[in-house]
């Protein structure tokens, strides 16, 4: 299906959007139009969603196929997707941040076992460096 570009999978029993677009993004690459009204899984007002559920499944979807154009009855507007991607990029990088958080932990527990040994940072000798002068 690695052409396939139009979709609709209106009124059919969705209800997992995750799974699906997951699904879609690895196997349709070239996705341009989606359409999924009427699906648990596409909230909206005509099947019991809010507003809010409405657009964060927008974003979702969005954020997940790259290439989409129109989702449902809508075409994508720039400021949608950028806000899309704004939203759903920053969910995905979070461990990257955790970890290099860890890694200047660590790095910072490094430098204080060295200041403990008898050994100066380079922030220590600027610090002395400015008293000195200071004082003259």
């Amino acid at each position: 299906m690695s052409c396939l570009h139009t979709l609709w999978v209106n009124h059919n029993r969705i209800s997992n959007l995750g799974t699906f677009i997951s699904t879609l993004s690895k196997n349709c690459p070239k996705m341009k139009i989606l359409s999924m009204m009427n699906n648990e899984a596409a909230p909206s007002y005509f099947n019991g969603g809010t507003y809010q559920q409405f657009i964060d499944y927008r974003y979702y979807v969005i954020s997940q196929l790259p290439r989409l154009e129109i989702l449902d009855d809508k075409k994508i507007e720039p400021n949608e997707r950028e806000e899309a991607l704004r939203i759903y990029r920053r969910s995905v990088s979070k461990p990257k941040r955790k970890q290099s958080l860890k890694k200047r932990a660590s790095m910072e527990n490094l430098g204080q076992s060295n200041l403990e040994n008898g050994e100066h940072s380079n922030r220590d000798r600027v610090e002395e460096r400015t008293i000195l002068e200071d004082t003259q």
